[in-house]
């Protein structure tokens, strides 16, 4: 895993932290990192730069504490292996704000 791959889960791991709801704040942040957020009824619909292939659910409103880091993870990972890590070659961003 290089530099740039970790950073970016990094972030990606500092912006769920905590999650329980999805705000506009949080829509924003993922969408510096080149996600885009779909809401649904119970659950948003998460992917990465209109690839529609690989789409995760995070739970409108999350019961557990880990539940944002348990995604992060689940995001970094699964993006890792499909793609060689190529998701996370863009530029660092930040995200933070």
């Amino acid at each position: 895993m290089t530099n740039n791959t970790k950073q970016k889960a990094n972030q990606l791991k500092a912006i769920l932290r905590g999650y329980r709801h999805m705000s506009s704040s949080l829509k924003k942040r993922l969408k510096k990192l080149g996600f885009k957020v779909e809401p649904g009824k119970s659950h948003f619909k998460v992917y990465y730069e209109g690839d529609r292939s690989h789409t995760f659910t995070m739970s409108v409103s999350a019961s557990d504490h880990r539940s944002g880091l348990n995604m992060a993870h689940q995001l970094a990972r699964a993006f890792r292996a499909e793609r060689g890590g190529k998701m996370w070659d863009i530029a660092l961003v930040d995200a933070s704000r």
